[in-house]
């Protein structure tokens, strides 16, 4: 998903935030939120079922392109044995800035899609001791992947290749 503002510099003047950097201060919408004592938090992760193996609703806003590279991604994940929903709740339960994702489920195999995938994190979260944030958050992802999700992820995140 889109994660430009996220990560999109901003410029601090005095107490204001101004989206075009205009001093040598500059952080991301993220961190201007963290030190002012709030947090994100992130919605539908499967971006409403263009994530998943059987695809978005036919109402579904996004554009014919983004649906069809959705369709590829999918099916090169049940290809390689990966459950893409899976992958794609993973992904966004590893970035420690967003500590809450809410997620959109219409039936139980979905509510126990979601928990298993969870519970993947509360194994393996506590032994994670980093400083550096995307040095945590690959390698808190790294450490719930299995190999057949890090080679998908590699391929699906190579904007070259992929």
């Amino acid at each position: 998903h889109d994660m430009s503002l996220f990560n999109r510099p901003i410029g601090c003047v005095g107490n204001k935030y101004d989206s075009i950097a205009t001093s040598s201060f500059s952080m991301s919408y993220a961190d201007v939120i963290s030190l002012n004592g709030m947090n994100l938090m992130a919605a539908a992760p499967l971006s409403m079922g263009l994530l998943t193996h059987d695809g978005p609703p036919d109402w579904h806003p996004a554009s014919a392109d983004l649906k069809e590279a959705c369709r590829k991604a999918a099916a090169l994940c049940e290809e390689e044995g990966v459950n893409i929903a899976s992958l794609a709740i993973l992904v966004a339960l590893s970035n420690p800035k967003i500590p809450c994702t809410l997620l959109g489920m219409k039936n139980i195999d979905q509510v126990q899609l979601a928990a298993e995938t969870a519970q993947k994190f509360q194994k393996n979260n506590s032994s994670i001791l980093l400083t550096e944030e995307q040095e945590e958050k690959e390698s808190l992802l790294s450490s719930v992947l299995d190999a057949k999700q890090k080679k998908i992820l590699s391929i699906l995140q190579d904007t070259e290749n992929g």
